[in-house]
């Protein structure tokens, strides 16, 4: 079911969706907005019975033949896509406001053949807007992936009749607030927490033309983050909020955006370490276990993320793996102690298959011997003795031990590690 285009008149908002419907269990109602200033209209020409013809032909007719002529109204190339389905009723509009005209789109959806949702009304809660052409803009524009940077979000409204008292800003990356100004002068405010974001509340309301910049620091991991403003008049009523469209909002810095981005890269793996670069896993708590984090960027929905070990020979020693997103990601190994006796370097190979291709990354990481580390202590000079603590089963022999140096002054303190 769609809506006729709706004339909400001159600088009017759209704060709210509302419907009233029946949904049965299995059945549910989608409803979905877009909004615009223009609109086109095209002449359909029809003979007498009814069917479209072509203007030239149309004249041609005699009057007898003719038919009507039907004006068709649609949309201006200025509209919005249609908006997110709305969950529930009274949810806030997400399609772009102020503007002139308005549509709606309804579903009845049911997953039963014996079950069916009905529509029983719509309507669109419409307030003054609280600004005319706000405009906001964020610097800067491109950033390294999981990398947390310092951001400036510059908003400005040119006309407002009574001003606003708050601003909500909103993505889909957490933030760190750290200053507002306004005019340029810093303020004393303290962030309220929202969801996807943090709302700033000024103690005397914000006027047109006056320019606010809000600081915050991020870490992206999308390659294309949008940092959304909501203008907020508490006066208006809880959950009533403009939206404010990118656009010049000050000389200061030449963006005109409010999207950040990555630079070109097809990469899913980023920030990739190790820690540490060799493991003595003996159990004194020293480099026992072994740390991967890496920063997964560019999904847009969980993927499997598969960590694998392999020995020199290219033999697996151990693998892991986890549905992830986007974000910071990070998994421990505990090395020879939970996967056997192995030693010399491994091979760490980390993997992501999307549905855009498979990528990967490798590092090596050093491996000693869980409990031969510093067992074997000489004077140089002197014949190195063995200690009679047996090994576990299943454990190669021992190599014989040897200074690890031949020129040591004699009696210096050797150590090799086997």
């Amino acid at each position: 079911l769609r809506s006729g285009v709706l004339d909400l008149g001159p600088n009017r908002h759209v704060a709210g969706v509302h419907w009233g419907a029946d949904t049965p269990p299995g059945t549910r109602v989608v409803v979905r907005s877009r909004s615009g200033n223009e609109l086109t209209s095209e002449l359909a020409y029809l003979n007498s019975s009814g069917v479209e013809v072509t203007e030239r032909r149309y004249n041609k007719l005699i009057p007898s033949f003719r038919g009507g002529v039907d004006t068709l109204i649609s949309v201006g190339s200025d509209w919005s896509p249609w908006s997110n389905p709305y969950n529930s009723s009274g949810a806030l509009c997400e399609s772009p406001s102020p503007r002139r005209y308005a549509e709606l789109d309804v579903r009845l959806i049911s997953d039963s053949p014996e079950a069916a949702a009905s529509l029983d009304w719509v309507s669109l809660q419409i307030e003054d807007a609280i600004a005319e052409g706000a405009v906001s803009e964020i610097y800067p524009v491109q950033v390294a992936p999981g990398v947390e940077r310092e951001f400036s979000f510059f908003v400005r409204a040119p006309v407002t009749a009574r001003g606003f008292d708050a601003i909500d800003v909103e993505a889909s990356t957490p933030m760190n607030f750290t200053l507002a100004r306004r005019n340029g002068a810093a303020l004393a405010v303290t962030p309220e927490p929202i969801d996807r974001g943090f709302r700033i509340q000024f103690s005397d309301r914000v006027q047109s033309n006056e320019l606010v910049e809000l600081s915050f620091s991020a870490s992206l991991y999308l390659p294309s983050t949008r940092f959304e403003a909501y203008l907020v008049d508490r006066d208006l009523g809880q959950g009533v909020r403009q939206q404010v469209e990118a656009g010049d909002a000050t000389a200061e810095v030449s963006s005109s955006t409010d999207v950040v981005r990555f630079p070109v890269t097809q990469g899913m793996l980023v920030n990739l370490t190790i820690s540490p670069s060799a493991m003595t896993p003996n159990g004194d708590g020293f480099n026992d276990r072994l740390v991967v984090t890496a920063d997964i960027v560019n999904l847009v929905a969980q993927r499997p993320i598969r960590l694998q070990v392999f020995d020199l020979a290219g033999r697996t020693v151990w693998e892991a793996t986890q549905r992830r997103g986007t974000g910071p990601y990070s998994i421990e190994w505990d090395g020879p102690r939970a996967s056997g006796y192995t030693r010399a370097a491994r091979q760490l190979r980390g993997a992501n298959r999307s549905r855009g291709g498979r990528c990967h990354q490798e590092l090596c990481v050093g491996v000693g011997h869980p409990l031969l580390i510093g067992r074997h202590c000489h004077t140089s000079g002197a014949t190195p003795k063995r200690r009679a603590t047996p090994d576990p089963p299943g454990w190669p022999p021992r190599a014989r031990i040897g200074p690890t140096n031949t020129d040591a002054p004699r009696g210096e303190r050797v150590c090799r590690q086997v």
